[in-house]
């Protein structure tokens, strides 16, 4: 959904945009054509963006630039995964879900590169407060609103349309989302109830369902941490709950 969203923003602002799935589908994109940016989801599938990063950054067979801007997008604001974002080379980072006003200021300040055809300006933004790690825990799930409509509405610029849109995609996503944890945890395989409480927070993030979000964040955390299965059990059962 952070991908949908980007794509759309961008090419209403007049941008040429192209969409890898994986790591080795953007090093392909790269060397076919010139880029000024690359928005790095962190974990991907075969190739994460670390991993892609690296090999940009080393490369020197002039198939591609190794000295393109990159912004890393991801879901975790923790001082280490900072560090790390930074480690291999990229530029900067975008906390999801994925903040317009945020991500065009990054995008205005980004020159072409040379001989790439300039492309419309992108709307100017005022500058704001961010509103902090949507994944730092509360004493309460409560604390945590069921739909923060506003902070949504701000992340999109204000686009009710495009709200709904994203509504109604999380809305069509649910049972799959929810089959797809269950099963994970019915085999204990805790790597993937991971993979798919991380696709949940930042999903449910993006619509500012914030509770839900809140609560698939700290069933990310035990699946990585505990991998005890009442535990896991009990956050599943309050995702369902909201």
């Amino acid at each position: 959904m952070n991908a949908r969203l980007a794509l759309i923003f961008l090419e209403k602002q007049g941008h040429y945009t192209a969409h890898a799935h994986n790591g080795v589908e953007a090093l392909k994109l790269l060397e076919n054509e010139p880029f000024d940016l690359v928005l790095m989801d962190v974990e991907m599938p075969e190739m994460d963006g670390f991993e892609t990063t690296r090999n940009i950054r080393s490369h020197n067979g002039g198939k591609y630039d190794p000295a393109i801007m990159i912004i890393a997008m991801t879901a975790h604001s923790v001082p280490q995964y900072r560090e790390k974002i930074f480690e291999v080379g990229m530029n900067d980072l975008i906390t999801k879900p994925v903040d317009l006003y945020l991500l065009a200021r990054l995008i205005s300040e980004i020159k072409p590169a040379p001989g790439t055809a300039v492309q419309n300006e992108p709307a100017a933004v005022p500058n704001r407060t961010e509103n902090g790690d949507n994944g730092k825990e509360d004493d309460s799930e409560s604390r945590h609103p069921v739909l923060n409509r506003d902070a949504a509405l701000k992340r999109l610029g204000g686009d009710i349309t495009l709200f709904l849109q994203f509504c109604r995609m999380f809305y069509d996503e649910i049972p799959g989302i929810r089959g797809k944890i269950e099963s994970a945890l019915t085999v204990e395989d805790f790597q993937l109830l991971y993979k798919h409480a991380h696709y949940l927070k930042g999903s449910a993030g993006m619509i500012g369902a914030d509770r839900v979000s809140y609560i698939a964040a700290r069933l990310e955390a035990s699946a990585r941490d505990n991998k005890n299965y009442d535990e896991a059990m009990e956050f599943i059962d309050k995702v369902n709950r909201e």
